[in-house]
């Protein structure tokens, strides 16, 4: 490693060291050059030995700009980088430290043709078996696919139950509302069956019956029922009507009715107050 720190023109270089059977193939780099691969956990490797062998010199076109090489009885004996096409200097410059002839010219750059094979080195061996799934990577893989859906099927089964608990509570709440209305449809039939005993045995209108009924014109006409007194077949009642009111329309729908008849409209002693008088209609 001294030796080719002392060989390599840079300040702060970084290596790679391709050793082989005789002779060692040894890459240097600026060191800030791969400074942002903070998180890289791999190994870095110069393009160029995946390169296919050829040669005596070339030029080729490689990821990130131009590669001169000087290959001979198939090993990669010298390699320059150049983020551009070299100059004719430059070129010669590198074929001149290659103990190559500078005077051959400068090639035109090509592709860079690339290994069929991957090449037989420590480096390759050991980026294969970092590649190769190890047993317990696939066992870790079989479980995780396994539980997968077991977790899918866990979390559909727990929104189903979720569900038909709100739906139960839903139900039991309906139902108690629908029991409170069925007891208040039976109280209004017991009430309803007590108006008709009462009409029966004394052969007149009950006078809740008529309050009801009363109630109910009074409203649609927008006026308020302040007294309602019934005595044999007199009925008298005060009202208060705010605004615009029309009597004759109220006697019209109070006498349209069929239960009373003869009915009688007089403005009372306070503003807005009104007296209605009126014989009851008897079955």
């Amino acid at each position: 490693m001294l030796a080719a720190k002392a060989r390599s023109p840079l300040l702060d270089p970084q290596f790679f060291l391709d050793w082989g059977e005789d002779d060692i193939g040894v890459w240097s780099w600026p060191r800030g050059a791969i400074t942002g691969l903070s998180d890289f956990e791999g190994e870095c490797v110069p393009e160029s030995i995946f390169h296919a062998p050829g040669v005596g010199p070339r030029l080729v076109e490689v990821s990130e700009g131009y590669e001169g090489e000087v290959w001979e009885g198939g090993r990669l004996l010298a390699t320059r980088w150049w983020s551009d096409p070299p100059t004719d200097a430059q070129w010669r410059d590198f074929l001149r430290a290659s103990r190559q002839d500078p005077d051959a010219g400068s090639p035109v750059p090509r592709a860079a043709p690339m290994r069929a094979d991957p090449p037989a080195s420590p480096w390759m061996a050991r980026l294969v078996s970092l590649q190769a799934p190890r047993q317990r990577d696939i066992t870790a893989a079989v479980i995780a696919l396994l539980a997968a859906p077991i977790a899918y099927f866990a979390l559909q089964w727990a929104a189903v139950t979720f569900e038909q608990a709100r739906l139960a509570a839903k139900l039991e709440t309906l139902s108690e509302a629908a029991g409170e209305i069925t007891a208040a449809q039976g109280e209004a039939r017991t009430a309803l069956d007590e108006l008709r005993d009462y009409e029966g045995a004394l052969d007149r209108q009950h006078p809740i019956e008529l309050l009801a009924v009363l109630t109910g014109l009074l409203s649609d006409a927008g006026v308020d029922l302040r007294e309602f007194a019934m005595r044999g077949d007199d009925l008298s009642v005060a009202l208060f009507a705010e605004g615009e009111f029309a009597p004759a329309d109220l006697v019209r729908s109070l006498e349209a009715d069929d239960l009373m008849y003869d009915v009688l409209a007089e403005p009372g002693r306070l503003p807005g107050e009104w007296r209605i008088q009126a014989q009851v209609v008897q079955p």
